[in-house]
C-alpha cells in the first residue's frame, strides 16, 4: 500500500483546506497525516508565499517555529514564490540576490532540503508566448528525518491548463532500510581525541601478512569509530549534518528511464550515487591523519605486495557508483560511473604506474606515443 500527496499549485494557493488543521494561516497549512495501514505520523505543511520580501519573511519565520516543534517526519510543500539559484529561472532577468540568500539562510535553518523530484524542472511559466518565461517557485522540501525514516517518490506533472505544474509526492511504506556505510570524514582528525581514538583501536595482534593485518586493523577501527566517542557534539552539528543529508538525497536516484522508454524504479533498477569513497571507507585523509600511528604498517603492507606480487580481496575490491550529472537525472547516459579503489590499491596503482613508465619506450615503439606529459594511452 502506497499513500500519495497531491497539491495543485496556483494563483489561489493550495485548492483543497483541512478544517482540522493545528496550525493555519492565510498562507500555509501545517497538519499531521497518519497512514491507517502503518499508523505512521507525517508532518505536512502546505505554502503560497507572499510576493514582497517582506511579508515572505514572516512566513519563513512561522516555518522556522514549526520546525522547531516537529518531531515526526516532516514535508514541507508548495508555491514558494522565490527561487533558490540563478539557474532556476529563464528568459527574466528579474533576479534579487537578497531573496535568495535569504530563502536559502532560513531553509538551513529548518534543516529542509529538496525532495529528488522528476518531471518539470521549471515548475511555473507566464504562458505569454513570445514573452514566455520559467521558474522553479514550486518545491517538495523534506528533512533529514524524512530522509532517514520514509520511502518517497516525487514527481512535478505538466502545467496544463494553470501556470503551475502540480507536485506529487508518493510514500511508500515497504521502503527499504538501507545499511549505514560507513566513511571517514575529515573533520573527525579536528577532535582532541582522534589520535588516542586511533591509537587506542590499533591491534597488532593479527595472524597473517602485512596486508592482511592492516586491513584487520582498519575494520576494527571502523566499528569503534562513532561520532560520539569522538566527542565532536558542538554548536553547528545540526547544520553540517543536515549538509550531509542535503547531500546524499540530492545524489540520489530513485527513478530512471530504459533505453526503451520505460520507467524503472527500485533498488534492484536504480544505483545510490552516495557511497564510500572507496569500499573500506578510509580516504586518503584518514592515513594522512594519523600517518604517526598507521604509517608504519601501511609501508610495511605496500612492501609486502611487492615482494609477493598478491593482493587480498579486501584490498583489490572497488566499489562502482553512479553519479547523477543532472538534478534530476532519467537516463542512463546522465549517470557517470566511478571506481572506487582503496587507498592502499591506489598507491600500489601508482607505484607500479611510475616504475612501467621508466620502461615502456623499450617494449612500445614511440609512434604509440599520445601527449606531451610523456604518457602512453
Amino acid at each position: 500500500m502506497t499513500c500519495i500527496l497531491m497539491v495543485v499549485f496556483g494563483s489561489y494557493g493550495p485548492l483543497c483546506d483541512y478544517p482540522l488543521c493545528p496550525f493555519k494561516t492565510a498562507k500555509h497549512i501545517h497538519c499531521q497525516l497518519v497512514h491507517l495501514a502503518t499508523q505512521k505520523v507525517y508532518e505536512v505543511t502546505f505554502v503560497y508565499t507572499f510576493n514582497s520580501r517582506i511579508e515572505r519573511r514572516m512566513l519563513w519565520q512561522q516555518l522556522v517555529s514549526i520546525s522547531s516543534t516537529v518531531s515526526n517526519p516532516w514535508i514541507c510543500m508548495g508555491d514558494f514564490n522565490v527561487v533558490l539559484n540563478m539557474d532556476e529561472r529563464l528568459g527574466s532577468d528579474h533576479l534579487h540576490l537578497a531573496d535568495m540568500k535569504d530563502f536559502g539562510h532560513y531553509l538551513d535553518t529548518c534543516s529542509l532540503v529538496d525532495h529528488p523530484a522528476t518531471g518539470c524542472h521549471f515548475t511555473w511559466n507566464n504562458k505569454q508566448g513570445d514573452g514566455l518565461k520559467w521558474a522553479k517557485l514550486d518545491r517538495i522540501l523534506i528533512t533529514p528525518q524524512w530522509i532517514r525514516e520514509v520511502g518517497s517518490t516525487a514527481s512535478f506533472l505538466t502545467a496544463g491548463i494553470s501556470d503551475h505544474s502540480p507536485g506529487l509526492v508518493v510514500v511508500h511504506t515497504h521502503n527499504v532500510v538501507h545499511k549505514k556505510t560507513f566513511r571517514y570524514m575529515n573533520c573527525w582528525s579536528l577532535s582532541p581525541h582522534f589520535l588516542s581514538c586511533v591509537k587506542d583501536n590499533w591491534q597488532m595482534g593479527y595472524a597473517g601478512g602485512r596486508i592482511h593485518t592492516l586491513f584487520q586493523n582498519l575494520k576494527h577501527l571502523k566499528k569503534r569509530a562513532k561520532v560520539h566517542d569522538l566527542n565532536l557534539k558542538d554548536a553547528s552539528t545540526k547544520f553540517f549534518y543536515s549538509k550531509i543529508a542535503a547531500r546524499k538525497i540530492r545524489n540520489t536516484v530513485g527513478s530512471i528511464h530504459d533505453e526503451h522508454g520505460v520507467l524503472k524504479t527500485g533498488l534492484r533498477a536504480v544505483a545510490d550515487g552516495n557511497k564510500s569513497p572507496g569500499i573500506d571507507g578510509y580516504s586518503s585523509g584518514f592515513f594522512l591523519d594519523a600517518l604517526s600511528i598507521v604509517g608504519h604498517d601501511f609501508k610495511e603492507a605496500v612492501y609486502e605486495f611487492f615482494l609477493h606480487g598478491k593482493l587480498p580481496k579486501s584490498a583489490n575490491s572497488t566499489l562502482l557508483v553512479l553519479v547523477p550529472k543532472l538534478d534530476t537525472p532519467l537516463l542512463l547516459r546522465t549517470l557517470g560511473l566511478l571506481s572506487l579503489c582503496t587507498t592502499f590499491y591506489k598507491v600500489v596503482s601508482k607505484i607500479l604506474a611510475n616504475r612501467i613508465q621508466g620502461v615502456m619506450d623499450q617494449i612500445i615503439r614511440r609512434q604509440c606515443f599520445c601527449g606531451s606529459d610523456g604518457f602512453y594511452r
